[in-house]
């Protein structure tokens, strides 16, 4: 009988040690592009592959809101996965005709909170999704944890920010800014940070 305690409380914990190290993925339609998400400390990460190079490496995930945290605390606790297809026409595109197919997965961190990521085989989405909670019919963003955290080496091709209520007739920010092409990562443009679409080349593999 003792035997059989020592046996159950040992195998709770192995359990516990591998829902702590648990990580999932969601790879895109061609199998070339991967997200890996995980907890490391209890804070939520993401991690993106394309066809066996790392293109961001553990990146944060979570929100700070007024009802909890959910950037820290965390574990994985379900992963739900499906299949997305869709069919649309647009005459103001190069391809006015789209098929687009993804793979979407429910990353369950806590009860009532969620991160879905959408993956096809050209791009990357992703959103949080927070549940209805008690009588709340809102909630406050206090901060959010989302980063990008790029490889060693990576370059940039960005739009500095303007200042506001500068340029012709004070109407800056409006226009692009000149760009830099593969410029040195970690600064900050002209000291208000950078206006999207941001472009990265991860050296010399994309």
């Amino acid at each position: 009988m003792e035997f059989k305690k020592e046996t159950i409380i040992c195998i709770a914990f192995l359990l516990t040690v591998f829902a702590a190290l648990a990580q999932e993925k969601i790879i895109s339609p061609d199998g070339k592009l991967v997200v890996t998400v995980s907890v490391s400390d209890g804070k939520p990460n993401y991690s993106v592959d394309y066809n066996g190079n790392n293109f961001l490496k553990a990146s944060p995930l979570g929100l700070n809101t007024n009802l909890g945290d959910y950037s820290q605390g965390m574990s994985l606790q379900k992963v739900s996965r499906e299949q997305v297809e869709d069919k649309y026409s647009l005459k103001t595109i190069k391809q006015s005709e789209v098929s687009y197919h993804a793979n979407k997965g429910v990353f369950t961190f806590a009860q009532d909170t969620a991160t879905i990521f959408q993956v096809s085989n050209n791009d990357i989405a992703f959103q949080y999704k927070l549940y209805p909670q008690k009588d709340y019919l809102s909630i406050v963003v206090e901060n959010e944890a989302t980063g990008f955290v790029l490889p060693d080496g990576t370059t940039t091709f960005l739009c500095p920010q303007s200042g506001p209520m500068g340029g012709f007739a004070r109407t800056s920010p409006s226009y692009e800014t000149p760009y830099t092409a593969d410029d040195a990562m970690g600064k900050n443009g002209w000291g208000e940070g950078y206006t999207f679409p941001c472009l990265f080349r991860n050296n010399d593999k994309g």
